[in-house]
Order: C-alpha cells, then structure tokens, then sequence
C-alpha cells in the first residue's frame, strides 16, 4: 500500500470517528416537540430537568452546558431541551413555559419539582440532578462568595501549603449546627481576607471524593474547623462559632481564650449505655427492652435532658426495673441516626426485641421515664398535623412557579404574602389574611395571594425575601416594580390598603353619564333633538350615548350622527361637524393660559425636545379633580422664572397614543421631564408653590413627596 493510499484511509477513518463521536455528544441532550412526547417522558422517568429556550442562538451557553451535563448523567436522570421559536412552540404554549431567554424546569417523579435556580454550568447542573430535592452548594449561594471552597482533596493540599494561615470548616450540608454557623463564618471571611489574616475555607467532606479526608483528619462531628500553618494541622478552633471570634481567632491563633471542650457524654460514669454501629445490633439482641435517645452534643435540649437521663437510668437499677435506657451521638453515628429517621434532637425511641416499636416525644423528666419502662405502652397518637394552607380552601389564590407570572399579570392589584409554614408571625397573621382576601372576592381586579419558601425558594429568592411573613404590592407583573407593605397585620389594615387601589380607580377612571341640567352647559348639543336633560333616553341605532363626554367624531365613530332615526323617531341631518370637547378646559380662554403648551399626539416629541424642563398634567374632560387643579397650574405657569422649565397639558381622551407611551392610567397624572426624558411623577397637594417647586429642583428621578 502506497503513501498516499495509506493516508487517505486513515483520514477517513478519523473523520467517521469525528462525527460519530460529535453525534453521541449531540444525542445525549434529548429534545422535545411534542406534548404526547412529553407526557410519556415523564411517565418513564423520574429525575427530568427540561430546558425551555426562547432561541436556541440566544442560549447557546445553557445549551451547551445542558449537554455536557446529560452526557454526565446517564443512568441518573434525563436532561431534554424545547425549542420555543420553531418545532416546540406548540409544546411551550401548551405548558405555559415564557423562556426569556430560557427557563429550566425540573421534573420528579412524573411531577413538577422547581424551577431550576443555580449556577448554569455543566458541574452545578450535574450536581443538582444527583439530588435535585437537596439544599442549594455552599459555592453556589451569595453568602458563600468569600469562603474558598475546596471540592477535592488535592485542592486542600494546595492550599494550606500557601504562607499564609487557613481556617478550614469540614461540614455536611444536612448539618443543623452547620448551617447556623455558615453566615457567621462567611461574614468573617470577608474581613480576615481585607485584615490580611489569613483563609478561611471550607470542606463539604460527605461528598464521595472528600471521604479520605474524614479519616485523615479524624472528623467525627460537624462542623469541625482545623487551622493549618504551613500545611500542617496545627490545632482545633473550638472557641464560639460568632463572626467576631473567629476574626479574633485568625488574628491571634494564640491568644484567644477559646471554649472549654465540653467532655463526651461517653466517656462519663454514667448508667446510660452509649451505642456505636459496633455495638448496637449486639446490645439491642441481648436486651428485650431499650429506650434509646439519639442526641447531638450541642443540643441544648439535649443537655437538659441529660441529666433527667442519667438520674432515670440509675432509678431503674435501683428498682429493679427490667430494661435499659441508652444513647447516640448523632454528629458520630450518622448512619444509625439516617437508618432510624432521626430528623431533630432529641429523638427518643422505645425497641424490644431488637427492633424499633414506636417514638415517646414526651418522656423529658425522670418519673416519666420511670414510669414508661415499669410498663411500655405506645402513647396515643399525635393530633393529625393541620392542613396546609394551599389545601384550606380560602379566596387566598396560592403561587407556584408555575402559575407565579400567569396570576399577577391577570391582576391590576395584587398583594402577596411570603411565608414559611414554621414561622410564629405568618401563623398569627394567616388568619387576618384569609380573613381579608374574603372581605375583597368582590373586586374583580384585585388579589390577595401567598406563596410557601420553603416549597418555593426559587421564587422567594428572586424577589429577595430575607425574613418571614414579607408582604410585597404588585400592580400588574412586570410593568411596575413590587413595593414593600410595612403596614398592619390585621384584617382591616389589609382591607385598607388595597381598597384604596380600587377607589381610586373608581374616582378617576369612570366617565358618569350627565346627571343634571347645570352640567349640560359645559357639553353643548349641536343638535337640538339630542339635548335633553340627563342624557338618558336619546341614543343612536347604535345604542349609543350622543351627550356622554368624549363622543365626538374622531375618537368615538360609533357616534357619529349619519342622518338616521333615534329611537323616539326623530330624524337629523347629517352633521358635517364634530362634537365638541368639554368647554371647561379651553385653556385660551382662560387668563395666563396662553403659558400652557398643549401636547397631543403629533407633537409630544417636539415639545418634550424644545423644552429641556417641562412638567405635565395629564387630565381628562371628566376628572372633577383635573378641573379643580387647572387654576394652580395656570397661575404656577405665569409666575414660572424664566429658564426655569415651563408647563404643559395634554388632554388623554384625545391623544390616546401619549398616554399608552407613557403608561398614564390615573387622572390627574402629573410628570417632570428633564431633556425629553420622564424623571419623576408628582404626589402631594397641588398648590401653585409646590408645583413650581417641583418644576426648579426635582431632577434625581426619585418620586416627589410634598
């Protein structure tokens, strides 16, 4: 075989290996366009995590991170991807998914999970398919920025032979004590590193790749901090776990007065046997009745039980009592704490026979404990746990990341609830809540909703919930900013505050047909078949008010008089006219009004261009309180300084167009513009002063309180 023959095949043969290798990539991401499709997905597979893309080119980093991570998760759980924009647009309306520009939902056991709320990378994304259930990574939280977290142990060999002093914190992310200790830690770190005292580190050792560490270091309970000079273990930080002691600590390793270590409850003369994954099966076999409490060490109700423990212990030798009382350290023995469900301390469990009967919360004092071992019986059954709120039917509307968007948008005014189910303050204030939410079922446009963070810590994170119950006011999702409510908590106090959304809508919204003669004189008739008192009974064969304000030719055609019949059988001509505009807000005729530039469609930009200080009231021909504000605002306009900004008015109910620009929904609006762009909205009393104030020193853009 020739040279060149020999090339030419081996090329090929590399090219196939190419492509075949570069279509298993592409493979492994699975994609989705059908809703059948769908369905059956999730009937087969358990752990599905689906990215929703608005355009594949707008997301091209997720894309491709999703398929790094499906190739590293086989066998694990399914990773697919949805096209919005082309053969999956059908499937995204029909599950309600709006990417922007992507969205990643996830999937358990045929049911949605969560909304996918880390970092998107392949690591974070195959890490939480291995437990999609779990807490957020310590690496992955804002809080954590400032701690160096080591995720191999080769990266702690590196980094404790630097020269300068590192504190390490092994823990596991189950941890109770860990997790109260995070924030005060990370806090630390942040001024350790600007002090120049060192690194503070941290170690999530039940994490497969970390185990051996757990063995080097002899770590049994968590958290347990090491400092290291020099890549040597030098000592144990056992002092308090509070941010100012762990910087004094970093300071001056060797000054500290740190906590005395307390001793293990093992080790002491007691009468309570301690129990080990050594000899647990042994103990329990030979002994036909055990009671045993599983505690942590740092427990406080666990310390004051101990005591109780011991003196119970020793009553039951004393007496005779057949039976034993025994304990577990939990931080130590964690796999026997996993294997019988303990969830909090002290757990305490009755066995006979070796095998687990049934949990005795309230044995806490020594004649109670007695008492229970002369004779073990189970106590009655706990009272059933009380519904959860999203199951007690109320007029409260209950969020979720799916419907979060869809309701609030569906709202003009919405205020909604955070809570987590544990909290006294959201317990005390769900009552006054509900209460509300059914005092208001009659406002069509209004909502009192709320949403569990624990259930839902994506959302409440997005909207930067920091404590429980935290109210926010939404006025449509996504066209105004959510306000915090830091009024009362009683019924009233919300009844209150969203009523008066709703009146105020009602004042300055509504267009009241002609209710007197007095008010015809300001809407003359140019047919003298259509003036008559109230304005009630004339209409067109359209069925339409001819006397209600704003009914002229250009904006209202259904109006228009085309020489047909009204209803009482009185025939007009054809009026080649229009129907006047409301007299009262001629500003020509008005003294000083000449100062007023009036805005209208064709020329807002103009105007907005000419002045570089304009303010403008925003009115309609029917708002009694425009009507009431034109005299100040005229007379602010003729005392205006030169160079100092000028005043215009722009009628709504004709210029349309301005007002869905500049989203005017309230009469009367009044804006500050600087340079032709909006900086600020008006609020307070309307005087002269407090207009021509607003005009001369508002121009932060910040809301102006008069």
């Amino acid at each position: 075989m020739g040279l060149w023959q020999f090339l030419f095949i081996f090329l090929g043969c590399y090219a196939l290996s190419v492509r075949s290798q570069s279509g298993q990539k592409k493979n492994s991401l699975e994609e989705l366009t059908d809703h059948q499709a769908f369905k059956q997905l999730l009937r087969t597979r358990t752990n599905v995590l689906v990215l929703f893309m608005k355009r594949i080119s707008e997301s091209a980093s997720i894309y491709k991170s999703c398929r790094e991570a499906a190739a590293g998760i086989k066998g694990i759980g399914t990773i697919v991807a949805v096209d919005c924009d082309n053969a999956g647009n059908k499937l995204c309306k029909k599950l309600k998914a709006t990417p922007d520009p992507h969205l990643l939902h996830h999937y358990k056991d045929g049911k949605f999970n969560k909304v996918y709320d880390r970092k998107e990378t392949a690591k974070s994304l195959i890490r939480f398919m291995n437990d999609p259930t779990g807490d957020i990574p310590w690496e992955e939280e804002l809080s954590g920025k400032s701690v160096i977290h080591l995720e191999t142990p080769d990266n702690l060999d590196r980094l404790i032979k630097k020269n300068k002093p590192v504190l390490v914190m092994f823990y596991a992310p189950w941890c109770v004590y860990c997790k109260q200790m995070k924030p005060e830690f990370a806090s630390a770190a942040a001024k350790v590193k600007t002090n120049g005292d060192g690194i503070l580190a941290a170690m999530d050792v039940m994490r497969p790749e970390n185990m051996p560490i757990r063995s080097k270091y002899n770590i049994s309970g968590f958290p347990t901090l090491y400092y290291f000079r020099k890549g040597k273990a030098v000592k144990t930080y056992d002092g308090d776990n509070k941010e100012d002691k762990i910087i004094e600590f970093m300071k001056n390793p060797d000054s500290v007065v740190v906590s005395t270590k307390e001793a293990d409850w093992a080790d002491s003369d007691t009468d309570v046997v301690h129990l080990t994954q050594d000899n647990f099966d042994s103990v329990l076999q030979e002994t036909k009745s055990v009671l045993i409490m599983f505690y942590a060490p740092w427990c406080g109700h666990c310390k004051k039980m101990k005591p109780e423990y011991e003196k119970a212990a020793a009553q039951m030798k004393k007496d005779n009592i057949p039976g034993i009382l025994a304990a577990v350290d939990s931080t130590k023995e964690t796999s026997l704490s996993e294997k019988f469900g303990v969830r909090g301390f002290p757990s305490i469990k009755y066995f006979k026979d070796g095998e687990f009967v049934f949990n005795v919360p309230q044995l806490r004092e020594v004649s109670k404990i007695v008492e229970f071992m002369k004779e073990p019986k189970e106590p009655p059954p706990e009272p059933p746990p009380e519904p959860a709120w999203s199951e007690v039917k109320s007029e409260v509307v209950h969020l979720t990341e799916e419907n979060f968007k869809a309701q609030l948008r569906s709202k003009r005014n919405a205020l909604v609830m955070f809570y987590a189910p544990w909290c006294g303050h959201c317990k005390q204030a769900k009552p006054e809540f509900t209460q509300a939410a059914e005092q208001l079922k009659d406002l069509p446009r209004t909502v009192l909703a709320a949403i569990n963070c624990d259930e839902h810590r994506s959302l409440c994170k997005l909207n930067d919930i920091k404590g429980y119950p935290t109210f926010k006011y939404f006025r449509y999702y996504n066209k105004e900013n959510p306000t915090d409510y830091n009024g009362g908590r009683n019924t009233k106090d919300f009844v209150k505050f969203m009523s008066q959304f709703e009146e105020m809508e009602y004042q300055t919204t509504t267009q009241p047909v002609i209710k007197d003669e007095e008010s015809l004189k300001s809407l003359p008739a140019k047919i003298p078949e259509a003036k008559v008192p109230l304005g009630k009974d004339i209409k067109s064969p359209q069925n339409t008010d001819t006397t209600k304000p704003g009914a002229e030719k250009e904006t209202k055609p259904s109006a228009e008089i085309k020489g047909t019949e009204f209803s009482e059988g009185k025939s007009v001509k054809k009026d080649t006219g229009k129907l006047k505009t409301v007299d009262d807000f001629d500003w020509s005729k008005l003294e000083g009004g000449n100062k007023i530039i009036q805005i209208n469609n064709d020329n807002l930009k103009k105007i907005l261009k000419q002045h570089p200080s304009i303010v403008v009231l925003f009115y309609t021909p029917w708002c009694e309180q425009c009507k009431e504000l034109k005299p100040a605002l005229v007379k602010a306009a003729q005392l205006a300084e030169s160079g100092s900004g000028v005043f215009g008015v722009c009628d709504v109910s004709v210029a349309k167009n301005v007002a869905d620009i500049l989203l005017v929904k309230d009469f009367p609006t009044i804006k500050l513009f600087k340079n032709g762009v909006e900086k600020s909205t008006f609020s307070g009393p309307k005087t002269t002063e407090n207009l021509l104030q607003f005009l001369k020193s508002n121009s932060d853009g910040k809301k102006d309180e008069l």
